[in-house]
């Protein structure tokens, strides 16, 4: 049985969204060489991106994350299972 039911599976690896912020040290070189000038600020702050959890639904296709996309099929595979 299709476990999609006719839909179609779009991936996307634009489909992420801010993760939480992480401070990270700045390398001397960084520090020497940046615009603005701040060679005592020694860390700064970065935000990653992580894959989005949601797919979209748009007519009959459905646009997600390929890591999502695994994470889904693995899901659907073990209730097939059990």
């Amino acid at each position: 049985m299709d476990p999609f039911r006719g839909m179609k599976i779009i991936e996307s690896v634009w489909m992420t969204e801010p993760g939480e912020p992480v401070q990270v040290r700045r390398s001397w070189r960084e520090r020497w060489l940046a615009r603005p000038w701040r060679p005592w600020k020694a860390t700064k702050m970065i935000t990653p991106q992580v894959p989005m959890r949601a797919g979209y639904q748009m007519g009959d296709a459905v646009v997600m994350h390929p890591e999502t996309l695994r994470q889904l099929k693995a899901t659907l595979a073990q209730e097939d299972e059990g």
